[in-house]
């Protein structure tokens, strides 16, 4: 609806939004072990930002206001030893998965795959929130490469 009190909120305070991202990793994320999600700890960039706060530092991005969101994560995995796997990469908050921001995909072994990985979709967060990326290894404890990775957020709704 035209004039509404989205529009005005909007032509007031302007849209918020977050970016953290790394391009070209060389450090490996370490598995634990089958079936036990770690969290991606390789960024390295805050990216633009407006009513949120990046902290690549700690590999998350801060949420300031409640709100519905959408939030995209891109990634090229690398496969670096061991047998063939299967990866599956969440979006958390504080740990926990949220939505079905959520991707699996199979991996060759010794170091043979690279792949782009994407997922995208709409949440709803509180201020405090802390948006994190996963990865976890469902078949074995093989490491991966995460080369290139960017998670970025988008408030689209109050």
């Amino acid at each position: 609806m035209r004039g509404g009190k989205w529009e005005k909120r909007l032509a007031t305070i302007g849209i918020l939004y977050g970016e953290i991202s790394v391009v070209s990793n060389t450090t490996g994320t370490v598995i634990a072990g089958a079936g036990t999600p770690v969290q991606v700890t390789i960024f390295d960039t805050n990216g633009e930002s407006r009513g949120m706060t990046p902290d690549h530092t700690n590999d998350h991005i801060v949420i300031n206001q409640d709100g519905n969101y959408f939030v995209a994560v891109s990634a090229t995995v690398n496969s670096v030893g061991g047998g063939g796997s299967r990866y599956e990469m969440t979006v958390r908050n504080k740990g926990t998965a949220i939505g079905a921001l959520h991707c699996d995909r199979n991996m060759a072994g010794g170091g043979a795959t690279s792949g782009v990985i994407s997922m995208s979709g709409h949440v709803t967060l509180k201020g405090s929130d802390m948006i994190e990326v996963w990865i976890e290894n469902e078949t074995g404890g093989e490491d991966y490469l995460i080369e290139d990775i960017t998670l970025s957020i988008i408030q689209v709704g109050v």
